[in-house]
């Protein structure tokens, strides 16, 4: 397991491969490029080299500039057209010789630091029911960028390259069964994105993030090749571990894992071991490197899945702790307080 973590600005750390297709779409539509470069340290050598790193603060600079020349305020969606899972280099081509579908999201799920660590995606933690049918979810989060415009730009641009991926994977499915919501309200660009590609979306949501039926996660891929999978995952490896600012966190990236479903905290030191192939003691003396412990690691992400069933549903503190696995309500609220500082119930009525 690797976790890409982007907290130094100033680091050049943004694959640039994103942001090239903003320069031939300003050359496309006869825009000066001056006007796309203007605040920030980059010019058109360095945008159109894909290896290019930019930085954090030039990115936002880069798309806050195309926005506002363009006029487009659907920039993100027509720039995530743009890119099939090819586009994506190595990374895509783990996922192009995967063997299901599901283990192709997989390779996304890791592997998105390649890409733009700004953004993270991650699988639902269960199946949600839509017209009594199970559909899973890909949830997107913009991680670092702080103006809303450019939230919006990638977490869309995002959603955008999803749809064109998961048409190529799913290459039978209905687009009327897939569905995007985002947590903001829609505009008169998104009626017209759903109207052109049949895709439901939904505003306002408490997600950003895209649904399609979770039966789809076990189609075959067509192009799978076991060899050239293997290969492509040592290479995306080798690249995680290269990238300007990155911290290998074991720590961090077994919170990620045990984060990812619902119960994924009562998971044990010994599985999580077995999953990396080496042995517990071989875990725990890793861990100790990094001055934490493994069962710390399961209670903060005990308490994160708390938080978020105490603010997203009605369930009394009884039953959340049931469903947390904690004994009795009684030891979920000391765990809690000792954690957050507060009760349960005092967390729930804060504003």
């Amino acid at each position: 397991m690797n976790i890409y973590s982007n907290d130094r600005q100033i680091e050049r750390c943004l694959p640039s491969r994103f942001y090239c297709e903003l320069l031939e779409h300003f050359e496309r539509r006869g825009l000066s490029t001056d006007l796309l470069f203007e605040g920030t340290g980059l010019n058109l050598q360095e945008l159109g080299d894909e290896d290019y790193l930019v930085t954090q603060s030039d990115t936002e600079q880069l798309v806050i500039n195309a926005l506002n020349v363009t006029g487009e305020q659907n920039l993100g969606l027509l720039i995530g057209t743009k890119f099939n899972i090819s586009a994506y280099g190595i990374a895509g081509f783990a996922a192009l010789s995967s063997a299901t579908a599901e283990e192709a999201m997989e390779v996304a799920y890791k592997y998105i630091p390649l890409i733009s660590p700004a953004i993270d995606i991650s699988p639902s933690r269960k199946a949600d029911t839509v017209n009594g049918d199970n559909y899973s979810s890909i949830n997107i989060n913009a991680t670092s960028f702080i103006d809303e415009d450019v939230q919006r730009f990638a977490i869309e641009g995002t959603l955008s390259s999803l749809q064109v991926m998961i048409n190529f994977v799913f290459r039978n499915i209905m687009p009327k069964s897939m569905i995007i919501e985002l947590n903001y309200p829609l505009h008169p660009y998104h009626e017209a994105y759903s109207a052109s590609t049949g895709i439901n979306i939904v505003g306002n949501s408490n997600y950003n993030r895209f649904l399609f039926p979770s039966e789809l996660l076990a189609t075959p891929n067509p192009l799978a090749d076991n060899s050239s999978y293997q290969k492509s995952i040592h290479e995306c490896e080798e690249l995680l571990q290269k990238m300007p600012n990155s911290s290998y966190s074991l720590g961090e990236a077994i919170r990620k894992r045990i984060g990812n479903t619902d119960d994924g905290y009562l998971l044990s030191q010994e599985s999580i071991a077995d999953e990396l192939n080496m042995s517990p003691r071989t875990l725990h003396r890793l861990l100790s490197k990094e001055n934490i412990k493994f069962r710390d690691i399961s209670a903060t992400v005990r308490i994160d899945r708390a938080k978020e069933m105490l603010k997203q549903s009605n369930e009394s503190i009884v039953t959340i702790a049931h469903n947390l696995g904690y004994t009795d309500a009684a030891n979920f609220t000391r765990a809690f307080k000792k954690h957050e500082g507060v009760s349960p119930s005092q967390f729930r009525d804060k504003d």
